[in-house]
């Protein structure tokens, strides 16, 4: 017995060098790939029934789309502009303050989950209602309104291409009535929230950190007067829409964050977390980068009411 014993230890003698080292190239390829993070370079596009190559073209329509969506059961419309003069026949207006709040120095934060179930169902939108979504302003608010139902889990939700703009230069009417919401319904959201959006931690942890990159789309007077510490400048909204307030091409896009590494993550940011949500959109749903970026959507006046370092 203690000669086994003893042979076995030997064994375990010899061997013990030979899982020292496998040992240690296991915790030298951990090492590694925590160094870099594991995301994806982005998805593919593909080309959209209107002929727009886009990682995500279901959640872009055009005039003639959405012309054939309007009027069925199962599809809202919605108007998101503030105190519309010009709206799409049957489309309802939806008063975008009550999907926003005041939280430390931001009052455009994204709303509580409860608040959310309850104004979309007062509104008639269920959990399987499509929703098509367009503004005046270039999409701007509208884009917006996308990001926080994807935050609270409604993934069948578009935006009209172009928005008003659009519809009323492809010679379709519009009038000053909105429609009437669908009967009230029970609406049950699912919290992505901390999935697709950025707080000051984030932000403030991204500034030293080599594999984030932080994307501002605030006016150059903005800009000039201070902003977050390593931060890349980008112009809203000439970097993100045609004049005509239609989205650019894949490859416009593609040019203009060339220079942005791909094996980052990014969070966008503006002074409230609106006009990020656009260029949120673009990285996400037209280039494919879904699962690298997220919206700050407290932005500046979360940022500068934390009286966090500034760069000018």
């Amino acid at each position: 017995m203690f000669y086994l014993r003893r042979k076995n230890m030997k064994n375990a003698n010899k061997l013990l060098p030979f899982a020292l080292v496998f040992a240690f190239a296991l915790s030298f390829l951990a090492g590694c790939s925590k160094s870099t993070p594991a995301t994806p370079l982005g998805t593919a596009p593909v080309l959209s029934a209107s002929g727009r190559r886009m990682a995500n073209p279901d959640s872009l329509v055009n005039v003639t789309q959405l012309k054939e969506l309007i009027g069925r059961d199962n599809v809202v419309v919605v108007d998101y502009t503030d105190n519309p003069s010009e709206i799409i026949p049957g489309a309802i207006h939806v008063d975008r303050t009550k999907f926003i709040r005041t939280v430390e120095g931001d009052n455009q934060s994204i709303e509580t989950q409860a608040v959310h179930e309850r104004v979309l169902g007062e509104y008639g939108i269920g959990n399987d209602t499509i929703v098509i979504v367009y503004d005046n302003n270039n999409n701007l608010q509208a884009t917006r309104f996308l990001w926080q139902l994807r935050a609270y889990g409604h993934r069948d939700v578009k935006v009209l291409d172009g928005g008003t703009k659009a519809w009323v230069a492809a010679g379709e009417t519009v009038t000053n009535k909105a429609a009437d919401p669908k009967p009230a319904v029970t609406y049950k959201a699912v919290n992505r929230v901390g999935s697709i959006r950025a707080d000051l931690a984030d932000v403030l942890d991204a500034t030293n950190n080599p594999h984030w990159n932080l994307i501002d789309t605030r006016r150059q007077s903005e800009w000039d007067a201070g902003r977050v510490p390593g931060a890349t400048q980008f112009h809203y909204p000439d970097d993100f829409v045609n004049a005509d307030g239609t989205f650019k091409t894949y490859e416009e896009y593609e040019a203009l964050f060339r220079n942005v590494p791909r094996d980052t993550k990014l969070i966008t940011y503006c002074q409230g977390g609106i006009r990020a949500a656009t260029s949120w959109y673009v990285l996400t749903d037209i280039l494919g980068w879904e699962n690298r970026v997220l919206n700050y959507d407290g932005s500046w006046a979360n940022y500068s009411w934390s009286n966090s370092p500034v760069e000018k």
